[in-house]
């Protein structure tokens, strides 16, 4: 993984700050997904600074929180964007890969939000089968990352965006681009929405819903719900 890239931080919220991985629309959709759940435990998987979180839920509606990520930075910051919701605020900082394995409580929402493509297929089908461990029943698990065409192979994927990326993220300096640029040829590995699905489901989730795509189909936003085991 490219550190400098998440080491600084500074990249990714101006990504957020233009909208240009559709952070607002996956606000939304979480919004939809828990605004009946009064009182959420929730584990955020490469959770970075929490701004999905802290702007998704009301402050009130927060029970625990764990946040995993390896960015010492962004975690500062999810510290900060945190600071006025209830309830028990932790971050811990680490692999999530290595660090989801050795937890015990149940969430009610588990997150894996740009995080999961930085695995190749086999640990990513490990930590899904975790998540679903981890979640209560009825339990919502909210998964949003890269995905690429049915047809594209990895590099495809990773050409494709990259050009659209310069065409179309002209808030990004050309230094700031470049890095970007060499942290996705060195780092990221999509899965097709077809592979994620087959994910999801081999680990025992039943009720998937696509909730959210780009226009350019670079993105893809999943909500599985773990079925009760009761009846």
């Amino acid at each position: 993984m490219n550190a400098n890239f998440f080491d600084t931080w500074n990249i990714y919220q101006k990504i957020v700050k233009n909208n240009y991985m559709y952070h607002q629309e996956i606000i939304n959709c979480l919004k939809e997904s828990v605004s009946a759940i009064q009182k959420l435990s929730i584990l955020d998987l490469g959770c970075g600074d929490a701004y999905i979180i802290a702007n998704a839920i009301t402050p009130t509606q927060l029970n625990s929180y764990l946040g995993i990520d390896t960015s010492e930075p962004a975690i500062e910051y999810g510290k900060m964007n945190l600071y006025a919701h209830d309830g028990n605020i932790q971050f811990l900082s680490g692999d999530m890969s290595e660090e989801i394995q050795i937890l015990t409580n149940l969430s009610d929402l588990i997150i894996a939000g740009y995080s999961l493509h930085h695995l190749q297929t086999m640990a990513k089908k490990t930590v899904i089968s975790k998540i679903f461990n981890l979640l209560k029943d009825e339990g919502i698990f909210v998964f949003y990352d890269v995905t690429s065409k049915p047809d594209e192979n990895e590099w495809e994927y990773k050409k494709r965006s990259c050009n659209i990326f310069k065409n179309k993220w002209t808030a990004l300096t050309q230094t700031e681009l470049d890095s970007l640029i060499s942290h996705i040829m060195e780092s990221d590995h999509p899965e097709s929405q077809t592979s994620a699905k087959e994910m999801l489901n081999l680990a025992g989730f039943n009720h998937i819903k696509l909730a959210f795509e780009d226009q350019d189909k670079l993105f893809s936003l999943f909500v599985a719900r773990k079925d009760s085991l009761k009846g």
